[in-house]
């Protein structure tokens, strides 16, 4: 009703992340798709490049890998643009998450690396977990378990110091994915325990995931 243009989009994009995080696709992407036109319209780089990125992470979840790196690159794009460097090392990082799934390991190795190096710079602690995330990721599927674990209990405990649950839950699922992989299967359930844990408290629709792979390592 105020005709507040840039509060709306904000707004839009807040909206965005939080379905994003219940898993209403359908509704992040609408909220998003409105949230751009309207930083289109101010011209507004950076709130682009976030929008972006927000909408490649919803592409993803919907097995649009393909559209969703799309994305990550004209949010690199409008960031490079403006040498907005948070937002630069936020698209690398969600750009190696993409290419890691396409299977091109060692280059998500690569641009994480380059991420991190940005977020270490702009002592942005949430970007690094992100980050040392993907990285554990990219080395467990390169076959490199040790270093893998090593950055996903990095990232867990940054996480768990920041007080961000909903994230330190979904990287406890990827460190016991990685502690089984290395054979460790004791502190492989109790990163899963946790994530369980966490997840439930947020009554989350995840926590029935990790409960699978309780049930489904437990009668092994």
């Amino acid at each position: 009703r105020l005709g507040d243009t840039a509060a709306e989009a904000a707004v839009l994009r807040a909206m965005g992340r939080v379905a994003s995080s219940l898993d209403r696709l359908d509704d992040a992407e609408a909220h998003y798709r409105r949230a751009l036109d309207l930083y289109r319209g101010m011209g507004d780089q950076v709130g682009q490049g976030q929008v972006h990125l927000g909408i490649s992470w919803v592409l993803e979840h919907q097995g649009c890998l393909t559209k969703a790196i799309e994305h990550d690159q004209q949010a690199l794009d409008l960031f490079g643009a403006v040498n907005h460097t948070a937002g630069l090392a936020r698209a690398l990082n969600h750009l190696g998450s993409h290419r890691m799934i396409a299977g091109d390991y060692q280059q998500a190795l690569d641009d994480c690396q380059a991420a991190l190096t940005l977020f270490h710079r702009i002592d942005d602690q949430f970007g690094e977990a992100a980050t040392q995330d993907s990285i554990g990721q990219a080395y467990r599927c390169l076959g490199q378990h040790a270093e893998a674990v090593d950055r996903l209990r990095r990232s867990a405990h940054l996480l768990r110091r920041l007080g961000d649950r909903y994230n330190e839950a979904h990287v406890l699922i990827h460190l016991g994915d990685a502690y089984r992989d290395a054979g460790r299967s004791v502190p492989g359930l109790g990163a899963w325990r946790r994530a369980e844990s966490l997840l439930r408290e947020l009554d989350h629709p995840d926590a029935e995931g990790v409960r699978a792979r309780l049930t489904t390592t437990a009668g092994t």
